[in-house]
């Protein structure tokens, strides 16, 4: 009788591990659309320096304990390639606080639509910046995403907000963030990116922070642990999604990004994404997918933990 611990294993559907890590991404999604209600609903209540500040205190901590439990903190803050890391980290607090100033002022829907244009501008500077080969089909997808994007902001309408311009900065520093992200993955570890990333973070914003520093009310405070721990966990998220199942298999499940932003943005703010938004939204989810398959017959370049991460958070 044969032994049945060596029996062959039938696995119907999705592998358990591409399962969990489709899971553990929309579950991240949802963490980050919970910070990003807390972001919106604070953004006329608390100065923009200061929401950003408990965020990346939150990510610090995470960071310092990440690198305390690897390597240690004095031996993943060595690096040579300081510069660039401290580049890299400033277009990060850039980015969130264009995201909070566009929230403040745009449907999260509409917000998180323009935000995900950042995949195809990473595609289009990947030929300058790194010198990697952008073919016709591609091109094609980054012009098909511009043009949904133009569909939401309707340049030269009675209802365009110049909001718009400042989420499509920060979709545009955080482009620049990954691309910097590839070239240090090449040398630096996971834990040192993602430290240099917090601490810089803190650095930066923990004056002008403590300066305009409001006192929240009850309410806030729980909004700012909201940011705080949305941020935290959303990231953890995204690492275990990763590290269960290919980068290039998840990447079209962070478009779960602009279902829940309109859920929660209906359901919490009142906000129904209008008409040109949703086609808007479609054409980039179209043209992000096509990017997607494209990434899928390549041979992908061996990227760091985080860096895989970072690619896939919104």
């Amino acid at each position: 009788m044969s032994d049945p611990t060596n029996a062959p294993t039938i696995t119907i559907g999705i592998p358990a591990d591409i399962a969990k890590g489709i899971v553990f991404l929309l579950m991240a999604h949802l963490a980050f659309t919970g910070m990003d209600i807390g972001m919106k609903a604070l953004s006329h209540d608390l100065p923009v320096v200061q929401i950003l500040f408990v965020f990346f205190l939150g990510f610090a901590m995470v960071a310092a304990f990440r690198a305390q439990r690897g390597a240690g903190i004095a031996v993943s803050l060595k690096t040579g390639r300081l510069p660039l890391h401290v580049l890299r980290a400033l277009l990060l607090p850039l980015n969130i606080g264009c995201v909070v100033i566009a929230l403040g002022r745009l449907p999260m829907a509409e917000t998180q639509a323009l935000g995900l244009t950042f995949p195809l501008m990473v595609t289009a500077l990947s030929a300058p910046l790194l010198g990697e080969r952008v073919g016709p089909v591609r091109w094609a997808a980054v012009a098909m995403g511009f043009a949904g994007a133009l569909v939401i902001v309707r340049p030269g309408f009675a209802a365009f907000d110049p909001a718009v311009l400042i989420i499509l900065l920060g979709a545009s520093s955080f482009a620049l963030y990954l691309i910097l992200t590839r070239m240090l993955s090449r040398t630096e570890s996971s834990e040192r990116l993602m430290l240099f990333t917090g601490l810089i973070g803190v650095a930066v914003l923990v004056v002008p922070a403590l300066l305009l520093w409001e006192m929240p009310d009850a309410r806030g405070w729980r909004l700012l642990a909201l940011v705080a721990a949305g941020g935290v966990a959303g990231h953890s998220l995204v690492i275990l999604a990763l590290g269960t199942a290919p980068a290039s298999v998840l990447q079209p499940f962070n478009f779960a990004q602009l279902l829940w932003a309109a859920i929660a943005g209906y359901l919490v703010f009142g906000d129904v994404p209008d008409r040109f938004t949703l086609i808007g939204g479609a054409i980039i989810v179209s043209s992000g997918l096509i990017v997607w398959y494209r990434e899928r017959r390549k041979k992908p370049e061996p990227l760091s933990a985080l860096a895989e991460a970072e690619s896939a958070a919104p």
